[in-house]
Formats: structure tokens, C-alpha cells, sequence
């Protein structure tokens, strides 16, 4: 082969990084041309380098992996394998809808991507592994939230967006969201359920804030009270919408 396929590997693992580096290079097809450890290096290294192929963790500090592919979700050129340690249908989804070709599971067996770096070259694309009546939850959930004007650069927009899905399969009484609904997202994010609340709360006060205020009102307008709205009503009365959706 004249040209090496090149890559770039993003992930918070540093072992990972070194194991994965080694078996690339010591292949005649491929090589690595950056490595990153959390998404702001991503961008960085991937707008630098402008490599063929990005293998992304998509939980990291500072900005996530959806964060990165949302990013380059409009460049031509570059393909991306998200990793992930964490398996849930959302986040699958997220990342196919922003790109991505391939979703690998922690932990792999190097030659699994080897194998999924060679089916890129050949110009392969994989059949889509997402249940369709899942994803409509997905696109109901990104439209709802985009039309109140949640701001998606922040955290608590992730934690909105996976913490209304859960709700959405609960029964519609019966549970609690700091116990039941805020743990299932702390653990998907490897965080605490104190800070998924408060990051919550920071993006539901910034879309009352810059958002639209008649139409967030109309929209709540059982939910504020003193012009403000609790995580809780804010998520409930968006699950609801969305199942009157579906």
C-alpha cells in the first residue's frame, strides 16, 4: 500500500492509548498521527493532523465524545469509531445520528478494530443496530429540547436528554427521579448524582433565561411557580410530551 490510513486515537485512557498505538503501527496500513486524552485535545489534534479515521471514547473530562462529533458532524473526509465502556441504546444512537460508523464496547479485542479500520477502507458501512421504535423516543426528546432552547454545549443538556428517555420508560407515577432516574445517568456518566442535579438545574435555569419566556411559559405553564420550575416538572412535562409524540 503507497499511503497509511491515518489515525487518531482520543481517549482518557492512557493505556489504552499506548496499546492501541502500538498495534496500528506495527500494521503496514495504518498510522497513528495523534493521540488525545479528553475532547478539547480532540479538536485540536483532529483539526491539526486532519486524519482519516478518529477513534473516540465518548465519556471525558472536560468535552465528551458526542461534544467532538457534533463538532465535525459537517466535515467531509473523516471517519469516526466511538468506544465506550458504558453500553446504552441513547448514547449508540447520539453517535450514529452525529456520524459515527462504528460503536466498539469496552473492552475490545484489538483485532475486532483492526478489523472495523479495515472495513472503512473498503468503503463498508454497517447495517444500523438501533431499534427503530427507540430512536423515535431519541428524535422527540432532541426536537423538544431544542425547541425550548436548551443550550447543548452544556453538560446538563446530556444528562436532560438520557434523564427524559428513562423517564419516558417509567410508570408514569410511582418513582422517584433522585433515586431512581438521576443515579441511572450519575452512572452513565461516571459522575456523582449530586452533580448531575446541579448540572440539571444550571441548564434548565439557562433556558428560562435566553430561551423564548412566552412560549417556555405557555409550554409550563402549570409547572412555574414564582417564575421558576423544578428539574423534576421541567423533565416530567417533557417526557409527557414526548409520549403524546410517539
Amino acid at each position: 500500500m503507497s499511503q497509511k490510513l491515518k489515525v487518531v486515537l482520543i481517549d482518557d485512557d492512557p493505556t489504552l492509548c499506548h496499546n492501541s498505538q502500538k498495534i496500528l503501527n506495527s500494521s503496514e496500513e495504518f498510522e497513528v498521527v495523534g493521540i488525545g486524552y479528553n475532547g478539547s485535545e480532540a479538536i485540536e489534534i483532529i483539526e491539526s493532523t486532519n486524519p482519516d479515521v478518529v477513534i473516540l471514547d465518548i465519556i471525558m473530562p472536560k468535552v465528551d465524545g458526542l461534544d467532538v462529533l457534533s463538532h465535525f458532524q459537517d466535515r467531509e473526509g473523516i471517519e469516526f469509531i466511538v468506544l465506550s465502556a458504558v453500553e446504552h441504546d441513547i448514547i449508540t444512537r447520539k453517535a450514529i445520528e452525529f456520524g459515527a460508523m462504528y460503536y466498539l464496547m469496552k473492552p475490545f479485542d484489538p483485532q475486532e478494530l483492526l478489523e472495523k479500520l479495515k472495513a472503512l477502507m473498503t468503503g463498508e458501512v454497517p447495517d444500523e443496530k438501533v431499534d427503530v421504535s427507540t430512536s423515535q423516543y431519541y428524535k422527540a426528546i432532541e426536537i423538544l429540547l431544542r425547541n425550548l432552547g436548551v443550550p447543548m454545549h452544556v453538560k446538563g443538556y446530556n444528562y436532560l436528554y438520557h434523564g427524559i428517555y428513562e423517564i419516558t420508560q417509567l410508570p408514569n407515577d410511582g418513582f422517584k427521579i433522585t433515586q431512581e432516574v438521576y443515579p441511572k445517568i450519575a452512572q452513565l456518566y461516571s459522575t456523582s448524582t449530586a452533580s448531575v442535579e446541579k448540572a440539571i438545574r444550571a441548564a434548565v435555569m439557562s433556558t428560562f433565561s435566553r430561551g423564548n419566556k412566552n412560549y417556555i411559559q405557555s409550554y409550563f405553564s402549570k409547572e412555574i411557580f414564582n417564575d421558576k420550575i423544578t428539574n423534576k416538572a421541567f423533565m416530567l412535562r417533557v417526557a409527557s410530551e414526548v409520549k403524546r409524540m410517539i
